[in-house]
């Protein structure tokens, strides 16, 4: 796996990027600590990515599993209401 310090990825980013491209994922580290992960995306796959990565959706989704495992179910049309005041 590839490292790079925040530094070094400054000057040189797109260097980083076709190396993502071409051999994965890269650790970027700030003082010799991980801080984030620059990953190759797809067009077709930044939809999903952003979805699984939003807060509001996961923390949506462990709601519904946990609805699920304690019995509570609901109708498509209480969740469209629900929904509506959620996003407002």
């Amino acid at each position: 796996m590839i490292t790079v310090g925040v530094k070094e990825l400054k000057n040189k980013t797109s260097e980083f990027l076709r190396k993502v491209k071409d051999e994965g994922p890269v650790i970027v580290t700030s003082h010799g600590k991980p801080v984030a992960a620059l990953l190759g995306l797809e067009p077709d796959e930044v939809e999903d990515f952003l979805l699984a990565h939003n807060p509001r959706i996961r923390a949506a989704v462990k709601r519904g599993i946990e609805d699920a495992k304690a019995g509570r179910v609901y109708s498509v049309e209480e969740l469209l209401e629900e929904a509506e005041e959620e996003l407002g």
